[in-house]
């Protein structure tokens, strides 16, 4: 089951800056990642799928929901979605109902599809995996599923405003600006090669695109390793899922390290559950880092939280004895991301798109920043930002973490008039997607 959450963090992140690099025909101006994936747009999608299943962001677990948008998703032939779908199945865990037909159903979609990959998945295990199901079904029941996966891939239509396919002029662009070094094109070119090789690969493309997609794998690692190195975020997080699917997991957590470094919420996550992990085996420390220590700090910064929560206080004191939880509490409140530029212009670019997590990095880095990038007139209007577009079941959950100190933090630093302004300008203010 860990290899599938990590696949699917995987892929939840890539498809999720692919989907905002990427121009979608929406008709409604004020849509989030909701709006999309009712409008069709398979790497929302996907999103909401990884959302209902993760608790992210305050919206509860919920099977039958998760389920929904990631059959969604698969639906429209994304080859990466219906691999972690049929695994999903298979395992019958985390909110999913075990379906052998579900299963045997998605991951012979995934083995028939001619799009072609941007990861070397393992066949094998596929493989493995149909011969299991196989002893178990009927011949007829093979028959009839193998049948509807033809079927439904004859007759198979991407839903309205799935998203839109570069051409080869913009993509010649990206490759220009990747070439100088520019760290974001290079990471959006290995986003639009990512694109391009599993929704747009029955397009034409011209002799340059044609022969570089024939070394599709190669320039996508290449291009985000690149990334990765000139400090873009984004491509850190990528990277090192990267190497841990490649089973390379120290040089991974150097990469989630840097990640989280900057506020990148799931490399903190990933952190938070790598100590965890390490402690849990009998190793405590290691090089100086107590392992308790850094699992309860990134666990609490992954959820926006440099206080702590009673319910988290009263857990970690009786885990940690009050030393060590008054060493963990300075730390969180000395705590200071360091976003790089290109990483920063990211974070501004996709919160003005109505994007969570940028929003919510925005607000953390104006807050609780170095003083030359604080401004709290502008971390308390991102804060407000991120609420205004979020689901009503999603709000309580939210504003019971960290929602009430970055408040407090901000208004205690802006003057009345300030606030009211900040309070207009969220009123007044639209997404720009």
């Amino acid at each position: 089951m860990k290899f599938i959450f990590s696949l699917l963090i995987f892929f939840t992140l890539f498809v999720s800056s692919t989907t905002n690099a990427m121009i979608i025909d929406n008709p409604d101006p004020e849509a989030s990642d909701f709006a999309r994936a009712e409008a069709g747009d398979w790497g929302s999608q996907s999103k909401l799928g990884y959302y209902y299943l993760n608790e992210h962001f305050g919206i509860r677990p919920d099977g039958a929901e998760s389920e929904k948008w990631y059959v969604r998703s698969a639906r429209q032939d994304v080859k990466s979605i219906q691999y972690a779908l049929g695994f999903l199945y298979l395992e019958g865990s985390s909110g999913f109902p075990r379906s052998d037909e579900k299963a045997y159903y998605w991951l012979y979609a995934f083995k028939t599809s001619s799009n072609p990959l941007s990861y070397p998945f393992d066949f094998k295990r596929v493989d493995v995996a149909l011969a299991k199901m196989a002893a178990m079904l009927t011949p007829q029941a093979i028959a009839t599923i193998e049948q509807q996966v033809v079927k439904w891939r004859e007759n198979l239509k991407p839903e309205k405003n799935s998203g839109g396919c570069l051409s080869n002029e913009k993509l010649e662009y990206l490759l220009n600006l990747a070439e100088k070094g520019d760290a974001q094109a290079q990471f959006d070119f290995a986003e639009a090669f990512y694109f391009e090789a599993t929704i747009c690969s029955s397009q034409e493309k011209d002799s340059v695109i044609e022969d570089l997609f024939k070394k599709f794998n190669i320039i996508n690692r290449l291009w985000i390793e690149w990334s990765a190195e000139q400090g873009y975020l984004p491509a850190q997080v990528i990277w090192a899922n990267m190497l841990d699917m490649d089973k390379q997991s120290e040089e991974s957590i150097i990469w989630k390290r840097k990640a989280a470094e900057q506020g990148g919420r799931f490399a903190q996550q990933d952190l938070s559950q790598f100590y965890k992990k390490k402690n849990k085996s009998g190793i405590s420390s290691d090089g100086g880092l107590n392992f308790v220590e850094e699992m309860w700090f990134w666990h609490n910064l992954a959820a926006y939280r440099v206080y702590w929560t009673a319910e988290d206080r009263k857990t970690a004191l009786a885990h940690l004895g009050q030393q060590q939880f008054d060493i963990i509490e300075k730390r969180l409140r000395a705590w200071k991301p360091s976003p790089t530029a290109s990483t920063l212009g990211k974070f501004q670019e996709d919160a003005q798109k109505a994007d969570f997590e940028s929003q919510m990095m925005l607000a953390r880095f104006s807050l609780y920043g170095d003083s030359p990038s604080r401004d709290f007139s502008e971390g308390y209007f991102w804060l407000l930002a991120a609420v205004k577009y979020l689901p009503e079941e999603a709000i309580p959950h939210f504003k019971s973490r960290d929602y009430d100190g970055m408040k407090n933090e901000a208004e205690k630093n802006l003057t009345p008039e300030q606030i009211a302004a900040v309070r207009q300008r969220v009123k007044n203010w639209k997404p720009k997607l």
